[in-house]
């Protein structure tokens, strides 16, 4: 993803932390950014000194609908390994965990309050489920008589 790890929604500032961790990925690997817009993120990208090794920049076809990053994960996947997703969304991360593939969660200590954060949503936290799912899998794995 790209809004909420290397880009602040609220105001399309870099997030500093982020950066870094693209910066480090791009050196040795293929990283593809998922993003509303193409064409924004790419100018956003070279006006901010970041497009100096873009393997690809996949726009979202409906960013609205239910799962549409999920979707457009599996899509990519269908074409190749996929080593792991860096995203801000606890849902997806959850959902990419059930369909085994490896999520890498960037939270900023810079949302500190809910209204600030990516993912704003008011109620349960989500950490509860993904820790399941991964006592899960564990537990899976260490029942698999062939291990």
């Amino acid at each position: 993803m790209f809004n909420g790890i290397i880009r602040r929604d609220r105001d399309q500032s870099m997030i500093t932390e982020g950066t870094h961790l693209y910066r480090s990925l791009n050196e040795t690997n293929r990283v593809l950014l998922l993003t509303d817009s193409r064409d924004r993120t790419d100018i956003w990208l070279k006006t901010n000194n970041l497009s100096k090794k873009i393997d690809d920049i996949i726009e979202v076809s409906d960013p609205t609908a239910p799962n549409a990053v999920f979707r457009e994960i599996e899509a990519i996947r269908s074409k190749g390994k996929i080593e792991f997703v860096v995203t801000e969304d606890l849902d997806l991360a959850k959902s990419l965990l059930e369909v085994g593939i490896p999520a890498l969660i960037f939270l900023n200590p810079k949302y500190t309050r809910p209204e600030f954060r990516p993912d704003n949503r008011s109620g349960v936290k989500k950490w509860k489920e993904i820790i399941a799912e991964i006592d899960r899998q564990q537990g899976l794995f260490t029942g698999d008589p062939r291990v």
